[in-house]
């Protein structure tokens, strides 16, 4: 079996659409047959809460498996499939609360390789096709970890100068890890950004019609900085935060019918990403 393909879904601007986008896709892609995976590695637990389950009980997160395999000597296979939740058919949680504070820690303390600590944790990680990462929005030990084990980074971001911001912290730091380590040990490719929460209208609210010159402008940028870089846009939608309350996807909150202009982009996005991840023909529910 081969390892399965790692997303990592990261800005260090919070309120982007990270997690939102996280596990849509993360739900998209179990739609289509693939066996994905979520590591929800944010100690806010959103994408946990999102995909169901209630982060304050008692569930197991990356604290957990860390001590298991790497403290208590346990093998990996004998122990993970134990700490994953089904979600639904194809889709898998290793949850995540406050915990991973104490995660951060542990692989903080390392003395020894600690940026490729996750590496070492999910190198017996079979049996999946997508693993989708969703992590805080900062540069702690953990977010240095996703950005060693993902094979695509995908960045969200709001069409403003705080969204660039964070994107271009994020940018300017996979560079400083490539010249401190290498190219060769730095594999994440940048596969798109993706602007979310975009309105194309706006009323004769002179501060809305300021924040649409704003997103004009920073789209601009972007196209002109970063070339073939920008992803569709995902379109705001009031039944996203409808989701959220009911701790659902977009996707299952509208039943999969793609009623509103979000569902209808992340499905699109969910496609573009398979072209650009997956090999046609590719094997899937992990094998």
């Amino acid at each position: 079996m081969a390892n399965p393909i790692y997303l990592s879904v990261l800005n260090f601007k919070g309120g982007v659409g990270k997690t939102t986008t996280a596990i849509t896709l993360a739900r998209g892609f179990a739609k289509k047959g693939y066996k994905t995976l979520v590591l929800d590695l944010d100690h806010q637990g959103n994408a946990s809460s999102g995909l169901g389950i209630d982060k304050n009980e008692e569930i197991f997160t990356l604290l957990e498996l860390h001590d298991e395999v790497f403290k208590k000597k346990k093998p990996f296979d004998a122990v993970f499939p134990l700490m994953v939740s089904e979600i639904r058919e194809n889709l898998f949680l290793l949850g995540g609360n406050l915990k991973i504070h104490a995660a951060n820690n542990a692989l903080a303390s390392e003395s020894v390789g600690r940026e490729r600590q996750l590496v070492r944790l999910f190198s017996k990680l079979k049996g999946f096709d997508m693993c989708v990462i969703d992590c805080h929005a900062d540069s702690s030990e953990i977010t240095t970890n996703t950005m060693m084990l993902a094979d695509y980074l995908l960045i969200p971001l709001t069409l403003d100068q705080w969204g660039y911001d964070g994107l271009s912290d994020v940018l300017t730091r996979l560079s400083s890890y490539r010249e401190i380590l290498g190219d060769d040990q730095v594999k994440v490719q940048v596969i798109g950004f993706l602007p979310t929460k975009v309105k194309l209208t706006t009323g004769a609210d002179g501060a809305k019609k300021d924040q649409l010159l704003v997103a004009q402008g920073v789209r601009q940028a972007l196209r002109e900085q970063f070339p073939n870089m920008l992803l569709p846009d995902i379109r705001f939608s009031a039944d996203i935060e409808k989701a959220q309350v009911s701790q659902q996807t977009i996707f299952d909150y509208e039943n999969f019918n793609l009623k509103s202009n979000a569902a209808k982009d992340y499905w699109t996005l969910v496609e573009n990403l398979e072209k650009k991840m997956f090999k046609k023909g590719a094997a899937k529910n992990g094998k």
